[in-house]
């Protein structure tokens, strides 16, 4: 794979894969020989399916022939199916597997969704104006409502959550995804589904409105003018029925090329007036366990129409 600086634009646009290479005629088994002992090609590629994925790709430079075993969907589909104990499987492109076995590309993209490092990786945004850490604060264990629900892996065995002030206002982490040039090709390829949720609770005494809002930007420095997706769910939760966890999930399944970020935001904000009196605390719309994934299982297998170097079968 050769990268292209960004500079130059989304790299999900100019992402080359180097083709396989040419095995010369006048030594056909080079790569085949150890300490003189031939190795059949079928034996070496079941050997290096052994190998932990994360060290396969720097083997590649060892000779032409190791480099066009590695980087084949041969070996990567055995080495899948093997991890993930599932005889059949999808044939996909070798780069795919190897994005999936090697990155943190498919799993939560969301950093700190509990609060436990505090208010690292967020902001909380108010009228549009970024702030810090002001109109935010972390619970552990959470006041006003039950505890986390117990056993759910989104919360990665934390028991804090995030607590924002009832005043309109919106806790937000952008998810850099142009910084993630594999990634942002295979989404541009073969478009997966996104997959959002976030916990959320309201105090047992109070009334709120309860929202996951999922942004994408079809550039790094985002705003309307690049806004590509923008999709919302909301629950409303009435006084003395709060204290409850709820979540709430959104599914993107459709998105145009070279989405670049995307913003995942915790809102909140008062009811219609109802002439009822509320708590006395700010600080009473609850969120944990936010979750932004890419759905691996949502790829298609592969069609005939894969650009050279892209998928090579040996």
């Amino acid at each position: 794979m050769r990268e292209i600086s960004q500079s130059q634009g989304l790299l999900a646009d100019k992402f080359e894969f180097l083709g396989h290479f040419d095995i010369s005629s006048e030594d056909p088994r080079n790569g085949l020989f150890f300490q003189e002992i031939y190795i059949p090609e079928e034996m070496l590629l079941n050997i290096l399916s052994w190998v932990p994925p994360d060290m396969l790709l720097p083997l590649s430079l060892v000779c032409k022939r190791w480099s066009n075993i590695i980087k084949s969907t041969r070996l990567w589909w055995d080495i899948h199916k093997r991890i993930k104990c599932k005889r059949k499987s999808r044939r996909l492109p070798w780069y795919v597997y190897y994005s999936y076995h090697t990155t943190n590309n498919f799993k939560n993209l969301i950093k700190n969704g509990n609060g436990q490092q505090h208010y690292k990786h967020w902001k909380v945004s108010r009228k549009n104006v970024f702030h810090r850490t002001r109109k935010l604060q972390i619970e552990d264990p959470p006041r006003g409502t039950e505890p986390l629900p117990k056993n759910i892996p989104d919360f990665d065995g934390h028991t804090s959550c995030f607590v924002t002030s009832s005043e309109n206002t919106r806790l937000v982490q952008e998810i850099p995804l142009f910084k993630k040039h594999l990634l942002c090709y295979i989404m541009t390829k073969f478009k997966p589904r996104i997959y959002c949720s976030a916990w959320m609770a309201s105090r047992f005494d109070n009334e709120s409105i309860l929202q996951l809002i999922v942004k994408g930007y079809s550039n790094p420095e985002y705003n309307n003018d690049t806004l590509v997706i923008s999709m919302s769910k909301e629950i409303v939760v009435h006084r003395w029925e709060g204290g409850d966890w709820h979540k709430i999930e959104i599914a993107i399944d459709s998105f145009p090329k070279n989405l670049a970020v995307i913003t995942f935001e915790h809102g909140n904000g008062d009811p219609p007036d109802t002439g009822q009196h509320y708590s006395s605390s700010r600080y009473r719309c609850k969120m944990a366990g936010g979750v932004v994934q890419i759905d691996f299982d949502s790829i298609q297998g592969v069609s005939a129409d894969l650009k050279k170097g892209e998928d090579m079968d040996c």
